[in-house]
């Protein structure tokens, strides 16, 4: 992955659109200091994520926005892009090119994009984390970053290496399993809390449960001696219902029978798929076997043919061996009779060569003394000649001294011309900058004046806007009040709409019925409650007239009834009335009902209270035809008594009088809701909600209203700051132009009297100027006649050395002759010894030739050897392969032929299986028919069940099977006693068992979610260990690798010395900080505070390429790290970029030359206008 563009926009000094495209290698960025170099390394530590503006050299965020210049205006935004080449897929995405885009506002929001999509900071982290460029990575290294690392605390050092060796995404990952670990605890502990909180209430529930359950018990024995005594009035209407209810019997006894022939039979057709599956599985099992079987043989196969062509070559290599040692031997014999005729020239050369050295000292000596006699007269003559033009040099100074003196007497009259004219010059300058000073301070009064006009328009702006923002905040509390009560509605209707469609308060059976998706389920035209219309003032009337009967489910006809009954039955879902409209007949009031439902006290028939669909009126004229409503119990009780007690009165409480007189009443202490009255309350709060949606709507166009008056207010405000930021910006400018002429005013000042000062000083100086040089013609003279003796004592000598150099000439040839005489016999001698010592050494290299081909011919040998034995296992592994393969085969065939006779046995079982399908589909119908007919007779008794039902909430059929075989005399005792032992009991809370239950299942659930919490708090401490091992491991192997690439580079670097790594807690490895010990070369090890620049800038420097020799980082930004090196360094610095370059691409800011010679391209960061970085870019190599 490599940096490949580099885009900047408004970031510090780049305040125009910048794009600048790195290669491969090494990228070096030069410029002058101020050009705005590091603002570039430091671009791309921000755009890569960076949070501290230290690390960018700011205060804030909004210091990295262009700051504007005395010509160009601030910049409201910074943004700067960087584009990887992601061939390697390094970055997670699916894309060959990835830009990441930082934005800044000066308002402090900062925005992030990944090619363009809109993401957050966590997101940008976690793309980069483990590739080289995390947060805590070296991947730029700014100019103050060598003292950083150095200088900071072992514990912050160790952040860079975490970064490098990659468990940076690891100790997040256990930052996240801590924090998952801390709320799991806390939900633990609330979970214990409430667990106690139940525990204390759970006792005295289980108390309570227990009399609610003596009560239910003898409440229970009571209703039964009552329907006892109710339900022996009409045996002779059940016999009709018994002899039906025995052949039902009779046919339901057959119909399970021949059901449960069918399950066995299915039962024993399962048992044969599954062992028509088992051995389809053992038939792959032999396949693959067999598959696996001749790869292997295959295998040894390929190994025998490598054995026996191995073997061919090592026969090869043996006959090979056995010509090249008979040709070293004829080698050896060769040169040692060479090295005896060597020896023989030896000794004659050096007995002609001593002779030789003895004429060449006599001749030697002679050339000496002549050479010593020319030294002593060159010695004179340089010694006079040098006197000569001592006094040469003294006569051309002097001379000098006396131009330079007429020099500056001229140079002083031409200053003085010139310093008249400056002193005019700059009397007519202090004149003008007077003037422009006046004017600039009248601009200054002006712009301070605008300036209070501006802050009295703020000033007014910020009152409205409170005014506006308290008028907001009141419409969003009104708002915020209906979202409430809004939201409380739509919960209540969502709960009571929630009951409704789960028929809440019905019984199991009726349940089950109205929920069926059967076919039939279209004759279900539903419940009582559902098809009757009830207004609220009548609604406890009405269900208590109705009772059970609201969950009698009303059906098209008797065959929808039929098949809703064979559903319960079925499925064992419970038991239902079913109302076939077809069948049932309608019940008219009679003459004294209808009387009495127009008496004083009445408010009518209940059939006349409710309304309903027209097909639906035999219904309501069935259930409530014959029921009359009151207004109260003393009006009810006062129509029952006119009646004789034949009426069925309701009162609007639910009071209830039967015929006969028996009256039912009370209140229990939770009043639960019927299905009448919560449909009621559910269209009333549907209502409710329109008139809150219409007032939020209202309230919606206020805010929308009182929002877009702050937006315009916001954006004068807006524009009167900007205004007073561009009036204080002009104010501030001419400010600073009036101390710049203030300045400049007193410059001329100063210039003025710099002048006259001066003049003065040049008068005096040409003064001094005319002494000197009368002085100086007189020393020219005397110098004159002492260079005029000087001259005749260097003639005369030489005239003698001549005549010695002439002499000394002839010896020396002699002398020549005879030391190039001694050099040639010195080379032959030189070259027989040579060649005697060449020839040793090519015999010892011979002997040693030997040695090592009978070395490799044993090593051969035995390899043969080895061969052979490798052959014969493969022999016989292939052969008994070969047998395998061949037993696996017929056990196979075996198998399948007990498959294909468990298919036939299959084949046998599935007709059998029809067989008893068709024979229970034919019970079924002759049991439904039976069924019908039971049902037609139940309907007959309707009107004795309604007695039971009303009084008791009992069915018919319970009572006959719970009904008590006894006297009658006998039964009404027990009734008696019952009822006494019920009033003993005193008041219950008839909802206790279903609170201890539920109070029981909590416990028992709220025990399980403990459990399960304390196993998943035991789960994450074992994950955040096995993180912790893991991030352990790791570390101690990268810091190990990483400590030994510092060590070697560290000696390269600095051509010597030693360093190491070492962990101050080496027992706590996941936290221990990271020591740095050096010693550079002939110094002892010390601490890293008294290092030298140049010593921790080659250190860090170690530190980053251990880092890149660990774990490559896919580009590196380096700023001015050389700066501290000296020429030396800087070219080893130099050698080391070249060699990493190959794996990571480097960014160097730079002013050495040596770096710059290793970069691969330069680019250049100039200053054209003052504050604005420009780019040029100059490629050096080419690929």
């Amino acid at each position: 992955m490599l940096l490949k563009k580099f885009e900047v926009f408004g970031f510090k000094s780049f305040a125009d659109k910048t794009e600048l495209e790195f290669s491969p290698g090494i990228n070096a960025i030069v410029g002058p200091n101020g050009s705005g170099k590091s603002n570039l390394s430091d671009a791309i530590r921000w755009a890569l994520g960076e949070q501290s503006i230290r690390n960018l050299r700011g205060a804030k965020m909004e210091d990295v926005i262009f700051s504007g210049t005395t010509q160009r205006r601030p910049l409201g935004f910074a943004e700067v892009s960087l584009t990887f080449d992601n061939y390697d897929a390094l970055l997670p995405l699916d894309f060959g090119e990835v830009t990441v885009t930082r934005r800044v506002f000066r308002s402090g929001e900062s925005e992030y994009y990944i090619n363009k999509s809109h993401c957050r900071l966590k997101d940008l982290q976690e793309l980069l984390a483990g590739t080289g460029l995390g947060r805590e990575s070296m991947a730029v290294i700014s100019q103050n970053k060598i003292d950083e690392i150095l200088n900071s605390k072992p514990e912050e050092r160790r952040l860079l290496f975490e970064e490098v060796i990659g468990i940076a995404r690891f100790k997040q990952r256990r930052k996240d399993a801590v924090r998952k670990l801390e709320d799991t605890e806390q939900n633990l502990t609330r979970v214990r809390d409430i667990v106690a909180e139940i525990e204390t209430q759970i006792e005295p529930l289980r108390e309570s449960a227990e009399k609610t359950s003596r009560y239910n018990k003898l409440y229970s024995q009571f209703v039964q001696c009552k329907t006892t005594l109710f339900i022996n009035r009409y045996d002779l209407a059940q016999e009709q219902l018994t002899r039906l209810a025995a052949e039902e019997k009779k046919m339901s006894d057959e119909a399970i029978a021949a059901t449960t022939r069918l399950s066995v039979a299915e039962s024993e057709r399962e048992l044969l798929g599954a062992e028509l599956a088992n051995t389809d599985e053992q038939l792959l099992y032999y396949d693959r076997v067999l598959a696996t079987g001749s790869l292997a043989l295959q295998k040894a196969d390929g190994l025998l043919q490598l054995g026996r062509e191995r073997m061919e070559h090592l026969v090869q290599r043996q006959a090979q061996l056995s010509s090249e040692e008979q040709r070293l031997t004829e080698r050896q014999e060769l040169l040692t009779g060479t090295l005896a005729d060597c020896e023989q020239k030896l000794v004659s050369l050096q007995a002609e060569e001593d002779k030789l050295d003895k004429e060449l000292q006599s001749a030697s000596a002679i050339l000496s003394a002549q050479t010593q006699s020319i030294k002593t007269l060159e010695q004179q003559i340089h010694e006079a000649r040098d006197l000569a033009f001592d006094q040469l040099q003294v006569v051309v100074d002097e001379r000098n001294n006396l131009r330079q003196a007429e020099r500056e007497m001229e140079r002083l009259e031409q200053q003085k011309v010139r310093l008249a004219r400056e002193l005019e010059s700059l009397s007519a300058e202090s004149r003008s900058a007077n003037e422009l000073r006046k004017a600039k301070e009248t601009e200054y009064q002006d712009c301070a004046q605008q300036s209070e006009q501006l802050q009295q328009q703020q000033i007014s702006l910020s009152k409205d806007a409170e005014q506006m923002s308290a008028e907001l905040r009141q419409h969003q509390q009104r708002e915020r009040e209906l979202t409430a009560r809004r939201q409380e509605h739509l919960s209540k209707r969502k709960v009571l709409s929630s009951m409704q469609s789960a028929y809440e308060g019905f019984s199991f059976g009726s349940r089950n019925v109205l929920k069926c998706t059967q076919t039939w389920r279209s004759g279900v035209l539903g419940a009582v409650a559902q098809l009757l219309r009830v207004p609220d003032a009548y609604v406890t009337a009405i269900e208590t007239t109705l009772g059970a009967s609201l969950q009698n489910i009303v059906t098209e006809d008797e065959r929808t009834a039929k098949a809703a009954v064979n559903f319960l039955k079925e499925g064992r879902l419970g038991r239902a009335t079913f109302l076939p409209l077809e069948s049932i007949r309608a019940q008219g009031a009679r003459d004294f009902e209808i009387a009495a439902a127009a008496a004083p006290g009445a408010v009518g028939l209940a059939s006349a209270l409710v309304d309903t669909e027209p097909r639906f009126q035999v219904l309501k004229q069935m259930l409530l035809g014959r029921t009359i409503v009151a207004t109260d119990l003393d009006a009810a009780l006062r129509l029952s008594r006119d009646s004789g007690q034949r009426l069925r009165i309701v009162t609007l409480d639910g009071e209830l009088i039967n015929p006969g007189g028996a009256i039912t009443g009370g209140r229990s202490s939770q009043k639960e809701q019927g299905f009448l009255s919560r449909q009621n309350e559910i269209d009333e709060l549907s209502r409710e909600l329109s008139g809150l949606e219409e007032q939020l709507a209202k309230v919606a166009e206020l805010l929308q209203q009182v929002s877009d008056k702050i937006a315009k207010n916001e954006a004068h405000l807006r524009d009167n700051r900007d205004q007073q930021a561009q009036n204080e910006f002009q104010k501030n400018d001419i400010g600073r132009g009036l101390i710049r002429w203030r300045q400049d005013e007193e410059k001329c000042r100063l210039a003025v009297d710099t002048c006259h000062q001066e003049i003065r000083q040049a008068n005096v100086q040409r003064q001094e100027q005319e002494r000197l040089a009368a002085e100086i013609r007189i020393r020219l003279e005397l110098l004159k006649d002492q260079e005029t003796q000087n001259k005749g004592k260097i003639e005369e000598w030489q005239l003698e050395l001549s005549r010695t150099q002439s002499e000394r000439e002839v010896q020396d040839k002699l002398v020549t002759e005879l030391r190039i005489r001694q050099n040639d016999f010195r080379h032959r001698r030189e070259n027989a010894v040579a060649d005697q010592n060449r020839q040793a050494e090519e015999k010892g290299r011979l002997d040693q030739q030997r040695q090592i081909l009978q070395a490799e011919a044993e090593k051969i040998a035995d390899q043969r050897q080895e061969t052979e034995w490798s052959l014969q296992d493969a022999e016989f592994e292939r052969r008994d392969l070969l047998t395998k393969n061949e037993q696996y085969r017929l056990f196979r065939n075996d198998l399948y032929a007990s498959k294909m006779q468990l298919v036939s046995e299959s084949q046998k079982m599935d007709r059998l299986l029809r067989d008893l399908k068709r024979r229970c589909h034919d019970l079924e119908d002759t049991l439904h028919t039976l069924q019908l007919e039971v049902a037609k007779y139940e309907f007959e008794v309707q009107n004795c069940r309604e007695q039971i039902e009303t009084q008791f909430n009992v069915s018919l059929a319970d009572a006959a099977r719970n009904r008590i075989q006894a006297p009658v005399e006998e039964i009404e005792n027990r009734a008696r006693l019952c009822e006494r032992e019920i009033q003993e009991i005193g008041p219950v809370n008839p909802a206790a068992v279903e609170e201890y239950r539920r109070t029981a299942d909590r416990y028992e659930f709220l025990q399980n979610q403990a459990t399960d919490l304390e196993a998943a708090v035991k789960s994450l401490r074992q994950i955040i260990e096995d993180i912790d091992r893991t991030m352990a491991e790791r570390f101690a192997a990268g810091f190990t690798e990483i400590n030994a690439h510092f060590s070697d580079i560290f000696v390269r670097l600095f051509g010597g010395g030693s360093a190491i790594l070492e962990l101050s807690a080496a027992d706590n490895v996941l936290e221990s900080g990271v020591e740095i010990f050096v010693q550079p070369p002939g110094k002892r090890r010390q601490n890293l505070a008294l290092l030298s620049g140049g010593e921790r800038a080659l250190t860090v420097i170690s530190i980053l390429f251990a880092f890149l020799a660990y774990r490559p980082a896919p580009f590196c930004v380096v700023d001015e790290i050389d700066s501290a090196l000296d020429e030396a360094n800087v070219r080893r610095f130099s050698e080391f970029l070249t060699e990493y370059s190959q794996h990571s691409q480097f960014i160097v800011v730079t002013h050495r030359k040596g770096t710059m010679e290793a970069a691969d391209i330069l680019h250049g960061v100039t200053m054209e206008d003052s504050g604005v970085s420009r780019l040029v870019s100059v490629k050096f190599k080419e690929e």
